[in-house]
């Protein structure tokens, strides 16, 4: 019975002549309409260092209230809500605005129905993976710690029409964040504000999601940082190599160019830009001098030898 008084519903709502899923759901066309936000982090799935590039697995959920598709649940059976495909239905054009893939920056990938209640109130929550841009300082790498921030807003409606705010309640902790064995997610926050932009004469209205990433250096340290120190240490092995054996200079080379592959391994994880230098980096070019002196001063001292 409750299925012929839903389609009962349907047909009332969406299949009248004043109906148009294209026209902003307001009663004066002077108001904005109000979308209320929220954004749960679900998963960090990569944050690349060289390309300065976030992925993120994350929950959505849009509120708005439409005035035109309401009901009596006495007239129709009881039917306190339906669900209702974003095609048919007027959804806010919500955008990723510092996305850095054209495909990932909208909330409708996929295409997930909003729920419709009698008195409106329209919920839409989807679930979607987003790829952004993210400035990174890489000058203490690799036991940094880098904020990046995700900014949405509508593509089309600047503040007169439609104005963001933030959930009552929030879910912005990273209670159900699935764990990353690089990075650790802290500081997560949420916030409204208003933004100017060069394009257009009015201001849009965006939320600012931003979180503290905290680098887990173990496996740098493992891998990149004790390699480094043991090598720059044979440096002084050098000089306890008897001047008679001719390997003394040859191992001084071995250890320069040991230090080079290192040198390059670590140039391949890092942002090509010259804005920050890893103090890692100016470790290894230090080490490398002074493995090309103890280079120098062994030449000299086999000179003076023989």
């Amino acid at each position: 019975m409750n299925g012929s008084h839903e389609k009962a519903l349907r047909d009332t709502l969406f299949h009248s002549a004043h109906y148009d899923k294209q026209m902003r759901p307001v009663l004066h066309p002077s108001l904005p309409l109000n979308v209320s936000f929220n954004m749960q982090l679900s998963k960090l799935v990569d944050l690349n260092t060289k390309s300065q590039i976030l992925q993120t697995d994350v929950w959505i959920t849009q509120k708005w209230v439409n005035p035109f598709l309401t009901w009596n649940v006495s007239e129709y059976g009881g039917v306190h809500s339906i669900h209702v495909s974003p095609l048919d239905v007027w959804v806010p054009d919500t955008v990723l605005y510092n996305r850095c893939v054209v495909l990932s920056g909208s909330v409708e990938k996929f295409k997930t129905d909003v729920v419709v209640e009698s008195d409106g109130l329209c919920t839409w929550m989807s679930p979607a993976t987003f790829k952004s841009s993210c400035v990174l300082d890489v000058t203490f790498f690799p036991f940094d710690t880098q904020v990046c921030s995700m900014v949405f807003g509508s593509w089309t409606y600047d503040t007169r029409l439609l104005r963001l705010e933030l959930m009552a309640q929030l879910h912005s902790n990273a209670d159900h964040f699935t764990v990353n064995g690089d990075w650790k997610v802290e500081n997560i926050s949420l916030r409204q504000r208003d933004t100017n932009y060069t394009c257009c004469a009015h201001p849009f209205s965006d939320i600012v999601f931003s979180f503290a990433l905290e680098r887990l250096p173990l496996y740098h340290v493992i891998y990149v940082v004790l390699p480094c120190v043991i090598i720059a240490a044979l440096t002084l092995v050098c000089f306890y190599v008897p001047v008679e054996c001719g390997e003394r200079i040859g191992l001084c080379i071995t250890i320069l160019l040991a230090m080079s592959v290192y040198l390059f391994v670590v140039a391949q994880s890092l942002p090509e830009n010259s804005n920050t230098i890893p103090l890692l980096g100016i470790y290894y070019m230090a080490t490398m001098c002074q493995v090309g002196a103890a280079i120098v001063a062994t030449a000299v001292v086999l000179r003076c030898h023989y």
